[in-house]
């Protein structure tokens, strides 16, 4: 996972040479992309995992009504034997908390080493290799970087969990992902906090896109039953592509004809 991480920074900014800050954009886009089909098996996951569990619900409310002890936990399980689930398929619902993981300390163990950053400054940040201290109240800093994560990671956590419906028990464990990652990055370099709430607001948009994408796919037919529109969205999209490939080629001439001019 660092491996990729460091690929993707250096093609950025070594080889294309750009801005450090920039780089972190780009990085943090990019690796969340590659990451998608991951987290998408990780939702379908969640959504087997509660669909399984509102259907046995019902039954296994039923024998909890009648029955006690060791025959209230024979019913239960057999009910769900039955109907083909197994204990081990509840950690399903936490595929999308644990994919985090490595990418989480993969990237932190990238940037919190990066001298590079030592020289580098974003906005009022002088260094963006040590803690931001944005407010500052007479000798005493506080970072704001954190915060602003934490409130993208809520922000994102609130609209994933209303897309899967889940009870607050089933939410307190993403809640406390937020809470965790705010008191553990709270004094890291300003680096891997922009760094971490990029990643934060890309997953905000992401589950924005998931919870709305029957509206989306209604307009997307909309507007492929327009003739004009589509004759229109074509027309541009051709034009798009020859401005960029046009751009492509002269960029990659004055690359390679770079020692010559």
């Amino acid at each position: 996972m660092q491996f990729l991480i460091e690929t993707v920074f250096y093609f950025f900014a070594v080889y294309t040479k750009t801005p450090y800050v920039d780089t972190l954009f780009f990085v943090s886009i990019i690796i969340n992309v590659l990451a998608l089909p991951i987290y998408n098996l990780a939702d379908k996951l969640q959504e087997k995992e509660k669909a399984i569990h509102s259907k046995l619900k019902p039954k296994i409310d039923d024998i909890k009504s009648v029955y006690k002890g060791d025959k209230r936990y024979m019913l239960i399980r057999a009910c769900q034997r039955i109907n083909g689930y197994k204990t081990i398929y509840a950690f399903r619902g936490t595929v999308g908390l644990l994919i985090q993981i490595p990418f989480f300390f993969a990237a932190y163990n990238f940037f919190s080493n990066l001298e590079v950053y030592n020289l580098v400054s974003f906005g009022a940040i002088e260094k963006l290799s040590e803690p931001d201290a944005l407010l500052k109240f007479g000798n005493i800093s506080i970072n704001l970087l954190p915060f602003i994560m934490t409130f993208f990671s809520v922000l994102a956590t609130l609209v994933y969990t209303k897309n899967l419906k889940l009870k607050l028990k089933e939410k307190l464990p993403l809640f406390f992902m937020s809470a965790f990652f705010l008191v553990f990055l709270y004094n890291s370099p300003a680096v891997l906090l922009i760094y971490w709430t990029i990643n934060c607001a890309f997953s905000f948009i992401k589950n924005v896109v998931i919870l709305n994408k029957d509206k989306i796919s209604k307009c997307r037919n909309n507007i492929a039953s327009n003739k004009k529109v589509m004759k229109t969205v074509s027309i541009f999209s051709k034009a798009i592509f020859l401005v960029y490939t046009f751009f492509v080629i002269i960029i990659s001439i004055l690359y390679f004809a770079k020692p010559t001019i």
